[in-house]
């Protein structure tokens, strides 16, 4: 627990005293949006007229910075020179030698670059389809072919045509 708050045994559970104070004062368990605020500010002071209970959006516009560094995800650990460097190491070098560079994967260089690698179909033009590395084109003469020798005739039985890719 927090050492900044008074906690004490209750039923042999460790608990918040302001809390527990207030719960005894309500007659009721807290309800998991309220928080019991000191309006003092000093969170040593539990007396009675010092607690009050309010909603955590209330309590969020007392405190707004409250839990500011664990809000945020730090994405990239990387300063904006490293970022402009890289971005600059692009025109000459691939991404794997500027990952190595850098002691990073390939896909957070890609990230801060902005690129994704360019993928080609055996067609030659740049494939939509990514993890089939076809273009449109060559993806739906694919299904339609697949669609054709994968047919049913009359009685339900799987028809086998003949494949002309």
């Amino acid at each position: 627990m927090n050492k900044l708050y008074i906690t004490k045994q209750v039923n042999k559970k460790q608990v918040r005293e302001h809390r527990y104070l207030i719960e005894l004062k309500i007659g009721r368990k807290l309800l998991s949006n309220e928080i019991v605020h000191h309006i003092d500010g000093d969170k040593k002071n539990n007396s009675l007229d010092n607690l009050i209970i309010i909603t955590r959006s209330e309590h969020k516009k007392l405190h707004p910075n409250i839990g500011i560094n664990s809000r945020f995800k730090i994405k990239y650990k990387f300063s904006d020179k490293d970022i402009y460097k890289m971005r600059t190491l692009f025109k000459d070098k691939t991404l794997s030698e500027i990952a190595k560079q850098y002691s990073t994967s390939i896909g957070t260089i890609q990230r801060i670059i902005g690129k994704k690698p360019k993928v080609y179909c055996r067609c030659g033009a740049i494939a939509n389809y990514r993890n089939k590395k076809l273009c449109l084109k060559c993806y739906l003469k694919e299904y339609y072919a697949n669609a054709k020798l994968n047919r049913k005739d009359n009685t339900g039985r799987l028809f086998r045509g003949i494949k002309n890719i």
